[in-house]
């Protein structure tokens, strides 16, 4: 970790919700922590929009998987929003899958610092946890 920027790997920090994927609840769990100073605060909310801007990359390029992979799901003749994997596929996707969640991103922000959650409230260990990649001690 440098002081200008943070590595994070995808697969730690999204996850899947319903067969859709959004931030991990503990990075939001800490997002929304009650008595941050308001600057620690403005800061979360730039690493949040930073990690949903890599979402959306994600999600495109799981999009992608799917569609090198599988097929898109019929509603009789009609194509609906959803796509399944073929099953002599699976193998391939999932190995290409577990490739893209272990991917490594860097966000060109400096890490929080601990210290800077030390007053929150409504976080756990387990959400800090899920933040690893951009809290760092002190």
């Amino acid at each position: 970790m440098s002081d200008t920027s943070f590595k994070v790997v995808l697969g730690d920090v999204f996850v899947s919700t319903g067969g859709d994927y959004g931030l991990h609840p503990g990075v939001m769990a800490v997002a929304k922590a009650k008595r941050v100073p308001v600057k620690t605060q403005y800061h979360l909310s730039k690493i949040l929009k930073r990690l949903t801007a890599e979402l959306r990359d994600f999600m495109e390029h799981r999009l992608e998987l799917f569609k090198e992979y599988g097929h898109q799901v019929m509603d009789g003749d009609k194509p609906i929003d959803r796509w399944t994997v073929d099953a002599d596929r699976i193998d391939e996707f999932l190995k290409a899958f577990a490739e893209l969640s272990a991917t490594e991103v860097t966000i060109e922000l400096r890490p929080i610092k601990l210290a800077e959650l030390e007053a929150a409230e409504g976080t756990t260990s387990e959400d800090l946890a899920a933040c690893h990649a951009f809290i760092e001690e002190d």
